[in-house]
């Protein structure tokens, strides 16, 4: 969760593009899985953020979301958030690299759908019939 943090420190308060691989091999428990499916559906891993660590991440979006507003306007907490949340989604890319051989793939889409519910999926190689067999 530390790690995530970074990435979302780097996307408000500098507002940058990042990037976030996540292989099978490096996956320990279920648990990394977990926090990743929320991030993916909500933009937000519940709990990770305290709340400086929001109202920093919040003061980071705000000069940007006063320029889009226009000078003199004074954007709510509430739409400093949205805006914060908004960039989560638009700039922090997931990339998960898992090998569909085995059961674990399957097992991965049914507990948690926004792994492949909410990316594109890329196959670089021809998948093997074993593949196919335990994916269906």
């Amino acid at each position: 969760m530390e790690d995530i943090k970074d990435l979302f420190e780097t996307v408000a308060m500098h507002n940058g593009q990042v990037s976030f691989i996540l292989t099978d091999s490096e996956i320990k428990s279920d648990g990394f899985l977990e926090l990743i499916n929320s991030l993916l559906a909500t933009g937000e891993i519940p709990g990770m953020l305290n709340k400086d660590d929001r109202e920093l991440f919040m003061l980071g979006v705000k000069p940007q979301l006063v320029k889009e507003m226009g000078k003199g306007s004074e954007p709510t907490p509430a739409q400093c958030g949205t805006c914060f949340l908004n960039r989560i989604k638009d700039q922090l890319h997931i990339i998960l690299a898992f090998s569909p051989v085995g059961t674990k793939f399957r097992t991965r889409a049914s507990m948690f759908p926004s792994l492949f519910s909410q990316c594109s999926i890329d196959w670089f190689l021809p998948l093997p019939i074993e593949a196919l067999v335990d994916v269906s």
